[in-house]
């Protein structure tokens, strides 16, 4: 353990005299600990092999040193760092404890996190954890991509890998989701939902939807953000409640899965940790803890949610500590004309300083000629507000506007492209539309579900003009 340590010193005070001024500093001192402080504190064994546990730990070294240094800086001091790993192991432990014992221990308690092949060398571990660069990363609240400012726009195909089999829900896109991304300029984000029962094939999960969908997507330089529960019963079995919240998620199978949520979660995230196609995990869709008569009892629910959040994102964080993670419950009112029950007035700030989301969410219905949408509070502003106070990122995941015919279709547009200017102006870092239909329907009479744009509509032009 001596000469560990000794290693250890003569590591950091490499990197102090390579890195300059005050980056060189702090790694010294972070690296720097007593002789006698163990570096695997943990009494437990792994599962994994060495060389599955060193991409795991360089995997969160590579998110830590992008979240402390300016983008030129962190990749001096990765690549520094990643030749020197007893020293980047303990930056781990010290940086982010849960995450080191997640890798370190949480396999032995059957949880999975991002691994390499076993025959994997740590340079080929190294390669792999540097072309997750391309992820899209929180900085307080911005976003960042490769060491730049990210604003993006784009838009809900919310069937996108429903379509065909093993599930189906919401149409069919003909064949597929490329068909919709073609009208579509590149690079911008998709929002769709993925829900367990599309990937179920007999008793095994078949990923090929999903899979589809990151190929195409990635061909067209865009990224994705999958939602992974409904709230509504609508193509996921069962409406969620308070109940589920409290802990119905990690004991029920719904109907047509294979695996309560929070064991699908962990497989789907193991899965695709890493990808640099997805934008950001969403876990579910609206989210609120109602009393299964549907009243809600907000001293019951802030707390069910927060739990909730706590754990189910914290498992995503540590099993993909690459990627973002957005709760999916908003502030404001909901369809029942009272607000989301859990995220009411401030408790939508307690609730989204949970360590398990990181982005913050709202959806801008109902106010079409007002560019930053529902004039009272609890609104978009002071969402906007309430997430900022915590250093967190806010997006506009869905926003939506009735089209009765097509002389209405111009008038649309433009009014899209005042809320986006309006609401990125005030702070917003995403706006998608909602949602994609693959042919005209308008509200003839009382509503159009899907608020349809469609192939040709002049709406899609305010794609990219983030």
């Amino acid at each position: 353990m001596l000469k560990l340590f000794r290693r250890l010193a003569v590591a950091a005070a490499m990197l102090a005299l390579v890195i300059p001024g005050s980056v060189g500093a702090a790694l010294l001192a972070a690296a720097a600990a007593p002789q006698d402080a163990p570096v695997h504190k943990a009494a437990c064994q792994s599962r994994l092999t060495k060389r599955q546990m060193n991409h795991a730990l360089m995997v969160v070294l590579l998110r830590d040193v992008h979240k402390r240094y300016a983008p030129a800086v962190a990749r001096r001091v990765f690549r520094k760092l990643a030749s020197h790993p007893a020293a980047a192991y303990r930056l781990v432990e010290k940086w982010s404890p849960a995450q080191f014992r997640a890798v370190t221990c949480g396999a032995a308690h059957g949880h999975l996190v991002p691994n390499t092949p076993p025959t994997a060398t740590l340079a080929q571990a190294q390669t792999a954890v540097m072309a997750q660069s391309h992820v899209v990363q929180r900085s307080g609240t911005t976003l960042n991509l490769d060491g730049q400012p990210f604003h993006f726009t784009g838009i809900n195909i919310y069937m996108a890998a429903s379509g065909g089999t093993p599930s189906s829900c919401g149409g069919e896109l003909y064949p597929d989701v490329g068909v919709p991304l073609s009208d579509m300029p590149n690079g911008i984000v998709i929002r769709f939902w993925a829900f367990q029962n599309f990937f179920v094939s007999g008793n095994s999960f078949n990923w090929s939807n999903f899979d589809q969908v990151l190929k195409i997507a990635a061909a067209h330089g865009d990224k994705v953000i999958p939602v992974l529960a409904n709230q509504y019963s609508y193509c996921d079995g069962t409406a969620k409640g308070l109940a589920w919240y409290e802990g119905g998620y990690k004991t029920a199978i719904g109907a047509g899965d294979i695996a309560t949520y929070r064991d699908y979660v962990s497989n789907m995230v193991t899965r695709y940790a890493g990808n640099p196609t997805i934008a950001m995990w969403q876990l579910v869709n609206e989210g609120e803890a109602v009393n299964s008569d549907g009243t809600c009892d907000e001293s019951a629910a802030l707390p069910a949610m927060l739990a909730f959040s706590n754990d189910v994102g914290g498992m995503v964080h540590a099993l993909d500590p690459s990627h973002l993670v957005s709760l999916g419950v908003l502030a404001g009112y909901s369809g029942s004309g009272r607000q989301w029950c859990g995220a009411a007035n401030a408790d939508y700030q307690t609730l989204m300083a949970s360590p398990g989301t990181d982005v913050c969410d709202f959806h801008d219905y109902g106010y079409p000629t007002q560019p930053m949408g529902m004039p009272f509070a609890p609104n978009l502003a002071t969402a906007i507000q309430m997430c900022h106070a915590i250093g967190k990122p806010i997006m506009v995941g869905e926003s939506g506007i009735y089209a009765t015919g097509s002389a209405d279709l111009a008038t649309r547009a433009a009014q899209f492209g005042a809320k986006f200017s309006a609401q990125f102006k005030a702070g917003v870092v995403g706006e998608l539309l909602w949602c994609w239909a693959v042919e005209p329907r308008y509200v003839t009479p009382a509503g159009d579900p899907d608020y349809g744009i469609f192939p040709g509509d002049p709406s899609l032009g305010v794609l990219g003009t983030s």
